[in-house]
């Protein structure tokens, strides 16, 4: 091993070393370029490719590939070039299959590669490869778990029983008919790793306490289980074989779930409704809830919901019953959708796209559309719409980039305009009224009733919904008698209509098939065709088969005739009776629409051509997003340039004379032609002459106009301008020679990154903000769509519309004169006007005058939370939940403004309140602010001037500010319609909220504000032995409280001090907050007494100084100057004699609690108290204006008294009140009557 010599040995060494090169190589000057070479371009050069490595060591390029995890190695070249050509060839050898990583990753791609363009079905697919098979590894999980459990001797007393995916836990063990007693699972699945296929690794597992965890293989080859709670990482890896894995591995699955099924006190039981409702949020609860009691009323109708063992994106649950067409059993794809809203409900009818957004809902995503109307956890309604009505109705199918979004009414909620009644009164034949649940309801509620009676006179359409009427009629119902002569009562179960027609479209493919030569397209059959022979057999009794549904159109392809076997008919998830069945479902047309060809049958330029705008099929990108440098030009881009930029510079009067055609694309003069001119005679100045003149129209130049004028101060002839003209319009038509290119400046090289970053970001900007950032002037915005300027004044709440104009130095001068017409404060003038005089230029505020106007703006925060917070008391009393909870504000100090105590439990759940009033012309936009930072609190939104409610978990909010628009999607999605059961369900979510007690909830706050709560808790517990209390003041100010007792009751400033480290004396600042004045002094006005409380380091009480204000005011500490009062206690004494003696006074209004220790005083210490608070003391009242002349008589306690009610009537409670009110009148009347 060599030795690092010193520097000169470095030198003679790095001198040898290249020597030695040099005679390796054979030449020593192309082996110095070679390697100086390598050395200083080999890394740019391996940059340019992928898969390419510069080796420095080597002076080579290594090509390299990664595929499916695994590197392999492809060679050392000399050449970066030919190194990726050799990536290129593996990569074309072992992916041909995979277009897309082609595309992206290949350095030398053809033609044909470079123009692959990937649908969105084939990009969701990849995606859903790649990132989506967590539920269906759940599934299969289950299904082994499932299978294990069913070999063991428990299966027949017990059963395993699969969650929804919204629920926390997978699956519930429970013993069979006892859904109320159940032990929670969560399974975790993973496939072997490694050469032999032994590791797995499990992840996410933590938060699991109180369940059974199972660790399911995959493979097969591995269950295992553990206690949730004694899981510490979040990643478990297990080995098959290890004796980790052999402690953790199951068995027998029966014997151990019912081990743990016992064990009551590490795995505590819930039920099962209980265990389907723990949700991560307060959606997937509602939607849970709406899931079982569509269980339970299909299960009432012969039916069974249930869970599809495979995932599926668009499928929520499979429908299964027996079908009354052939008595089979059919499987109906369900969408489930939950509304907890009853006014106006309304489903959104889209799917997510991954990469490409939300899509709409194609023909064969599921069969029925099924949608709950909850209130109050109740299901009030059911919308079943099949597939082929949403795509009728435009609603789903090939609706390009757009989704959909449903608005729904049900029967007790129609609309109010009669246009909006006839555009959706279709949605009245698919609706269950299910608010009576002992039978549908019938009258004008009847949703099926337009079916069975008046409005279709078709005979087959609308008979399962005159059977199922029929059957929910009585005999004394008026209108049973037309139901009964319409309709023969079938002994069988009778089914929805809407059920019937949903399974009943793939039936009419057979049955149309049956009748139509090969090779032909059919559309559906007529009604009284369908009716009279539904598959081609012959007349049948029209009672027993389903209904028709009209306007369900059928295209069929004569390629489309194939078998259609048991294991197709479980792939897609339902049967279809019938010997030939097309795998495809039908397409639903409109009734009037002729039959199109089927969407398989269209070419791919076709498609393209649909799928794609105008705009891009006429003008494709050159590159698209998979581009390897977002630096790259875009086709678009070059035909849409503006003329500044093709012609290299900017906008001047010169280039204004380029109009743009939209025929040519390209730049053209403007369309003006010139008189000839002869030649002859002319100004040699004027030259070039009718040629260029006829090739620039509109270019003459009139003497005497700003043009010639402006080239004679720039010195510039005729001769030259219409060069320059001709050579830019060459420029345009011809492009620019390489050699007229300017060299490439290398800071634009450096700072390439900024720019395509900039760039990105102003493309993705609308339109409407890019032109707004132009605007400069005050109350100016720019409208879009007239592309014109807007004019508003904004003042007190409302815009005051200026009006339009087309130069924005219009607008803001408008803005002026009406601001000056509407406003005559001299600070907003100054700050808003565009175009201030020099007088309101000079308008300076005095100090009180802004201190006033910012209490006035700011100043009401207190009123606001009172406000609201009597909003959401009034919300909580109507309710039931009122009788077990209670709602309790916390002081204004803590971040904690009330909590929803349990009666009888310490500890309760935390809120926070934010109030807004509505802003705008119609008051429906609400912006609230300081939102973030309230982890573990229920954030309530409270609308001031509405009876609304909005709610958000404090944990989740990432911003710092929200608003909020009245009936949009995003204010429904936080809009509390039951606000007793929002905080009744948070109240159980341990995981998501804090449970503080009410003590802790006060000490929520700034650490000066700690000291203070914790010295009035201690305070209060001395004062009310004395038989005095301290009720806080609701508003802020100088009084913090008041204090109540033995007839008198006192405005009460408090302060709170430590002893400071390294001194022996206390202080406190006797001043209040002037904004941008300063600190001002107290007045004798402001309060009557002063407590002072001194607490030692652990925040104990160790004394209390009670001061009047009186005496403050005769010491000079109050109506002079701000101060601070130094505290000098018998343990703390001043040192010097002078501070001694102007400090003595201090002693005569203290107590010394230091031998208190919480309990009861002693007689000695309540004697202290009651002499410093003798009821003698001078108490203020506003009401001695009103009894003036008992104040003037000299009959000083009645002003006593007279506060004494004053106070009294604001805190206490009605006995009390009556009580403190007739000693008041018994004193007067002594007094007046004396």
């Amino acid at each position: 091993m060599r030795v690092a010599p010193h520097q000169a040995c470095r030198q003679i060494w790095a001198r040898h070393s290249v020597s030695c090169q040099r005679r390796l190589c054979g030449s020593s000057c192309e082996a110095a370029d070679y390697t100086t070479h390598v050395a200083d371009s080999g890394p740019i050069k391996a940059a340019q490719y992928r898969g390419v490595y510069c080796s420095v060591n080597r002076q080579s390029f290594v090509a390299q590939a990664t595929l499916q995890g695994h590197n392999h190695y492809l060679g050392t070249f000399k050449s970066a070039a030919k190194a990726a050509e050799a990536f290129d060839h593996f990569l074309r050898h072992n992916c041909a299959a995979d277009k897309l990583r082609l595309k992206k990753s290949l350095n030398f791609p053809s033609a044909e590669e470079a123009a692959y363009q990937e649908t969105r079905e084939q990009a969701r697919d990849r995606g859903l490869k790649l990132n989506g098979n967590n539920h269906q590894k759940e599934a299969q999980a289950f299904k082994i778990l499932d299978a294990a459990f069913a070999e063991s001797f428990r299966a027949s007393e017990h059963e395993i029983r699969r969650l929804s995916g919204s629920s926390k836990a997978d699956a519930v063990f429970m013993r069979k008919g006892s859904p109320e007693d159940c032990l929670l699972i969560q399974l975790k699945a993973a496939s072997g790793r490694g050469i032999h296929g032994r590791s797995h690794m499990f992840s996410n597992m933590l938060g699991y306490a109180g369940m059974v965890v199972f660790l399911v293989s995959l493979d097969g080859g591995y269950l295992g289980a553990t206690a949730g709670h004694v899981l510490s990482k979040d990643k478990l890896w297990i080995t098959v074989g290890c004796p980790s894995a052999e402690r953790l591995q199951v068995r027998d699955v029966g014997s151990f779930l019912l081990t743990c099924f016992v064990d009551r006190q590490q795995f505590p039981h819930t039920s099962l409704e209980d265990a389907s409702l723990q949700c991560a949020c307060y959606k997937h609860k509602i939607e849970a809830k709406g899931h079982a009691q569509l269980q339970a009323l299909f299960g009432t109708m012969g039916m069974r919901l249930t869970h599809p063992t495979v995932h599926q994106t668009t499928v929520d649950s499979l429908l299964e019953y027996v079908s009354d067409f052939d008595g089979s059993l059919s499987i109906l794809r369900v969408q489930e959708k939950i509304s907890s809203t009853t006014r106006y409900p309304r489903a959104y009818l889209f799917k997510s796209g991954g990469v490409f957004g939300r899509c709409s809902y194609a023909e064969d995503d599921f069969d029925i559309l099924v949608v709950g109307i909850m209130c109050e956890d109740q299901l009030h309604g059911a919308f079943l719409i099949p597939m082929p009505v949403l795509v009728e109705h435009g609603l789903a199918g090939d609706r390009g980039t757009s989704v959909a979004s449903m608005a729904l009414f049900p029967s007790w909620c129609l609309p109010k305009r009669n246009a909006s009644i006839l555009k959706y009164s279709w949605q009245l034949d698919f609706f269950v009224d299910l608010r009576d649940r002992q039978g549908l309801k019938v009258g004008k509620s009847m949703s099926l009733m337009p079916l069975g009676l008046s409005g279709f006179s078709h005979k087959g359409y609308g008979i399962a919904a005159m059977r199922m009427l029929a059957r929910s009629v009585n005999d004394f119902d008026e209108g049973y008698g037309e139901i009964a002569a319409a309709v023969h009562v079938a002994d069988k179960a009778i089914i929805p209509n809407v059920i019937n027609a949903a399974a009943w479209c793939p039936a009419f493919n057979g049955a149309s098939r049956l009748r139509t030569p090969r090779g032909a397209e059919v559309s559906a059959p007529s009604l009284e065709e369908a009716y009279d022979d539904p598959v081609g057999l012959g007349k049948v009794d029209p009672l027993p088969g389903p209904p028709m549904v009209p306007g369900i159109a059928i295209t069929i392809r004569a390629e489309d005739d194939s078998l259609y076997t048991s294991e197709d008919v479980m792939k897609s998830g339902r049967s279809v009776a019938g010997p030939t069945q097309s795998p495809r479902r039908p397409q639903g047309l409109s009734p009037g629409n002729r039959i199109s060809p089927s969407l398989e049958t269209k070419s791919s330029v076709d498609l393209f051509v649909k799928s794609h705008p105008a705009k891009a099929i006429d003008y494709p990108p050159l590159l698209d997003e998979f581009s390897r440098t977002l630096a790259a030009p875009y086709g678009e881009d070059l035909h849409h340039g503006s003329s500044s930029g093709r012609i290299a510079s900017h906008l001047s009067p010169l280039a204004g004379m380029l109009v743009w055609s939209h025929e040519g694309k390209c730049l053209k003069w403007r369309n003006k032609k010139l008189p000839k001119k002869d030649s002859k005679g002319q100004n040699p100045e004027f030259a070039p002459t009718d040629i260029l003149e006829r090739e620039f129209e509109n270019c003459q130049i009139v003497p005497g106009s700003s043009l010639e004028m402006e080239l004679k101060d720039a010195g510039i002839s005729r001769r030259v301008f219409y060069g320059t003209l001709l050579r830019y319009n060459s420029y345009i038509e011809d492009g620019v020679a390489n050699s007229a290119v300017a060299p490439i400046n290398p800071e634009w090289v450096e700072n390439v990154g900024y720019l395509v970053e900039a760039e990105r970001l102003f493309k993705d900007l609308p339109m409407e903000a890019i032109v707004t950032q132009n605007v400069w002037f005050n109350g100016v915005y720019w409208h879009g769509a007239s592309q014109a300027y807007d004019a508003r004044v904004s003042l007190a709440g409302k815009a005051h519309l200026c009006g339009r104009f087309a130069c924005e130095e219009q607008a803001g001068l408008a803005y002026d004169t009406k601001l000056r017409e509407l406003c005559k404060d001299g600070h907003r003038l100054k700050q808003s006007l565009n175009f201030p005089s020099a007088e309101e230029l000079a308008f300076a505020e005095s100090p009180e005058d802004r201190r006033a106007r910012n209490l006035q703006m700011f100043g009401d925060n207190e009123a606001k939370e009172t406000k609201a917070f009597s909003q959401v008391m009034a919300r909580f009393k109507g309710s039931a939940t009122s009788s077990e909870f209670e709602i309790v504000r916390v002081s204004s100090s803590s971040r904690i403004d009330a909590m929803f105590l349990k009666n009888g439990s310490p500890k309760g759940l935390p809120i926070q309140l934010k109030s807004r009033s509505g802003r705008g012309d119609k008051g429906h936009y609400y912006q609230f602010k300081n939102i973030h930072g309230y982890a573990g609190m229920l954030l309530l939104l409270v609308a001031l001037d509405r009876d609304i409610i909005w709610a958000m978990v404090g944990s989740r909010v990432d911003r710092d500010s929200i608003g909020l628009t009245l009936n949009t999607s995003k204010e429904f999605q936080f809009r509390v319609s039951c606000l007793a059961s929002l905080l009744e369900y948070c109240f159980y979510q341990s995981s998501e909220y804090l449970h503080l007690t009410l003590e802790d909830a006060r000490l929520q706050c700034s650490v000066g504000h700690v000291v203070e709560e914790q010295a009035r808790r201690q305070k209060q517990a001395v004062l009310s032995q004395v038989g005095f209390w301290l009720q806080p003041c609701a508003h802020g100010g100088v009084v913090d409280s008041t204090l109540c007792g033995h007839g008198c009751a006192y405005d009460v400033q408090e302060k709170a001090t430590r002893q400071r480290r390294g001194r022996s004396d206390y202080k406190v600042n006797l001043r209040r907050s002037g904004g941008r004045v300063g600190h001002r002094a107290y007045t004798s006005a402001d309060f009557d007494l002063l407590i002072i409380s001194l607490l030692d380091g652990e925040c104990r009480l160790e004394g209390l100084y009670l001061i009047p204000t009186k005496t403050l005011a005769q010491h000079g500490l109050v109506d002079e100057r701000p101060v601070t009062l130094h505290l000098f206690p018998p343990w703390a004494p001043a040192k010097h004699k002078d501070a001694i003696q102007r400090h003595a006074w201090q002693l005569d209004h203290f107590v010394d609690l230091r031998g208190w220790a919480g309990g009861q005083l002693s007689g000695d210490l309540e004697g202290r108290l009651l002499q410093l608070l003798d009821p003698g003391l001078h108490v203020k009242s506003p009401l001695t204006g009103l009894y003036t002349p008992f104040f003037n008589s000299g009959y000083p306690d009645v002003a006593s008294s007279m506060a004494v009610t004053r106070r009294i009537m604001m805190d206490v409670t009605d006995e009390m009140k009556a009580g403190y009110m007739r000693a008041c009148k018994r004193a007067i009347a002594d007094y007046i009557f004396k």
